[in-house]
Parts: C-alpha cells; sequence; structure tokens
C-alpha cells in the first residue's frame, strides 16, 4: 500500500473541513486533490424508482445510498472484523486484549499501535465467510439492488417463484479491507481487474463497515469518468488491460490523484502532462462523503475512483483502522472472468455457490 509521512493535527483538519462546505482538501494517494460531496440517491431506492437509478449511474458512475443496509447489523460485522484481525495481528492494535471482552471500550477498539501498516485482511477470506459478515455482505436487499441496478432499461421486474434463482450473481471472494494510517488504493477502474467476461454489466457495492469520516479515508469517485470525453483514451488504454491481483498495486493508474488531470492531458496528446502550452489540465470531479454504517455506493464498472489515505492519527495515538468491503455483481447469464471462479446466488432463502467456468450460462 501507498504510504505518506504523517501530518500535523491543524493539516489534519485542513483535510477534513466542516461539512457545510461546498469543496474540501484530501490526501488522495500521495498528493493533495479537491472533492466535493457524492449526491444521495437514496431516495430512489426507498421509491423502488429503479430506472432512475439506473440513470443516475449511468450519469455519475456512482450512486450512494444512504441506511440501504441495517446498521445494527453493520455495526455487528464490523466487530466480527475487528475481532479476526486482533486475533491475527494482536500486535498491530494499540490496546491489548480481544474486542469482544467485558474490559474492552468501544471508543478505541479500532486504534492501531503507532506505525501499524500492512494489516492483511485481503489475504483472510474466512472472515468474510463469518456468518454475521456474510449476512451483511450477502443480505436480500443487494441482491435486489445489484438486480435494480443492472436490469436493462427496458426491462421491468417480473414476479419470479419464491424458490427461484436470482438474476444476478455476486463473486463468493469478498474484497474485505483493513487499512491502517498512511495506507490507500491508487486510482484504477474495476473492468482492468474483473473485464474478462467481456461485457459491461458490472457493479461493484463498496460497504464501509462502520463509520468512515474523511479523514479515515474512504472512497473517492471520479464523477463522469465512465463517459467522458477527457477520459476516452484512459478507458481505452489502461481501462482495457488486465493486470495483476484486484486491489493490488500492479493495477493502480497513478497513486497520486493530482496527477491524474496531467496523466489524461498526457494520454490526449496534449503534451507531457504539464501545465501550459494551447490547453489546461482537465478537470476531475472528485466525489466523497463521510459514510455511515448502512451506507452502500455502487460503481461502474469503469467509474475511476480510489481511496484516501487514512490520515486519521491524532495526539500521538495510531490510526483508526478504515474497515470496508468490495463485493462484485453482475447477471447470472453473462459470461463470468476466469479469474473468478466461484460465485454466489441466491435460491429461496438461502445463498449458495455456483462454479463458473468460461462458458457462459
Amino acid at each position: 500500500m501507498g504510504r505518506r509521512k504523517r501530518k500535523s493535527r491543524d493539516e489534519d483538519e485542513a483535510i477534513a473541513p466542516n461539512p457545510s462546505s461546498a469543496s474540501f482538501r484530501m490526501l488522495g494517494g500521495t498528493g493533495t486533490i479537491t472533492a466535493r460531496f457524492m449526491r444521495d440517491s437514496g431516495a430512489l431506492w426507498r421509491d423502488r424508482d429503479d430506472a432512475a437509478l439506473r440513470a443516475r449511474l449511468a450519469d455519475d458512475g456512482y450512486v450512494l445510498l444512504r441506511r440501504a443496509l441495517d446498521p445494527a447489523a453493520v455495526r455487528a460485522a464490523a466487530r466480527c472484523v475487528l475481532r479476526a484481525l486482533r486475533r491475527a495481528r494482536p500486535e498491530a492494535f494499540a490496546r491489548d486484549g480481544d474486542a469482544s471482552s467485558s474490559s474492552s471500550s468501544p471508543d478505541d477498539d479500532d486504534v492501531l499501535a503507532v506505525g501499524a501498516r500492512g494489516l492483511g485482511l485481503l489475504s483472510m477470506p474466512e472472515v468474510a465467510q463469518l456468518p454475521k459478515v456474510r449476512d451483511v455482505l450477502e443480505h436480500p436487499s443487494l441482491f435486489a439492488l445489484a438486480d435494480a441496478l443492472l436490469r436493462p432499461d427496458a426491462g421491468a421486474a417480473v414476479s419470479a417463484p419464491a424458490e427461484a434463482p436470482s438474476t444476478v450473481i455476486t463473486a463468493k471472494y469478498k474484497w474485505l479491507r483493513a487499512v491502517a494510517g498512511g495506507e490507500f488504493t491508487g486510482v484504477h477502474v474495476d473492468r482492468v481487474f474483473l473485464g474478462g467476461g467481456g461485457h459491461d454489466a458490472l457493479v461493484t457495492l463498496w460497504i464501509p463497515l462502520g463509520a468512515v469520516r474523511r479523514v479515515d479515508g474512504p472512497i473517492m469517485v471520479a464523477r463522469g469518468s465512465h463517459r467522458s470525453k477527457e477520459f476516452k483514451n484512459f478507458r481505452e488504454t489502461y481501462g482495457r488491460s488486465n493486470v495483476g491481483a484486484d486491489g493490488a498495486n500492479s493495477g493502480w493508474a497513478t497513486d497520486d490523484a493530482s496527477a491524474l488531470p496531467g496523466l489524461l492531458r498526457k494520454m490526449n496528446g496534449r503534451g507531457n502532462g504539464s501545465k501550459g502550452g494551447n490547453g489546461s489540465y482537465p478537470d476531475v470531479d472528485w466525489r466523497t462523503a463521510d459514510f455511515e454504517p448502512g451506507d452502500v455506493v455502487a460503481l461502474g464498472v469503469d467509474a475511476c475512483h480510489m481511496s484516501a489515505s487514512n490520515e486519521s492519527t491524532a495526539g500521538g495515538k495510531g490510526a483508526r483502522v478504515r474497515l470496508s468491503c468490495d463485493t462484485r455483481w453482475q447477471p447470472a447469464s453473462k459470461e463470468t472472468d476466469p479469474r473468478i471462479r466461484v460465485w454466489r446466488r441466491r435460491v429461496g432463502e438461502d445463498v449458495v455457490d455456483e462454479v463458473r467456468d468460461r462458458v457462459a450460462r
């Protein structure tokens, strides 16, 4: 993961200003950028206006849904993840003991030891299969949301027998992340990790496990990057490549969000990426939010995004660990990327494994 030298408390406050601000500064990896708040599409989902929700995703490249999941269930899942992480990496936390102990304080369970890095949650897939965690990450409402987002615009929801298999599938592997202080995920699109099925009908549902404030390193999305002309060459070159393990540094376009305008300028044949000449940097409309338990962000496969640097360290303590999960979804009728063999499908009240080969089912 990328790292950045710790900043002072004053600099932290400059990065996370009053929520009433129209725009604010964020550490986008190793560089500082200006961002704005995401718009909330939760009302569209509550009203089950699926066509409007798909139109919003097509326009922005993302949709933010506040309280799409039960906040209490999400908090319970987060506690399970923290307990598992503490058992695996006790030295990484500021306070000894199990997060489930009676002496545990909920205010510091997620505080890391100073300098803790590389917590390795991505390499512990068994944590995502813990019942309370799996119940959140494969909740019926997420199957319904993925179906609503992936159904063709002309299609309408069709009543089916309760035991009928779901129309969407989700990857069994969950990209469960524990982000330490100074860490982040670089600029990328999900197609480079998941595009082997040869279609666009893919969405990522990003789920914050607990409150994730701007200073904690939340997801940031470049609004409209999936369709704008400024990103066209970016999508057709980097965006069509196949890279390393999902989420790995080898798949990042850059670790510095502030360098993205120059990279786009260079890709578009307008110089070497420096300001000046006949054109200026293209604008990148970065969007993020202060997230609460229960919130979900849906991303299109070509939406350029990253996570900000976790700059939550304050008062001489270690950073708060930022917990989140990426879940991948696509129509069951479509071919799957051969890099992901085992998927999950809802059948009645159960969610069952479905092994996929290269051939579409």
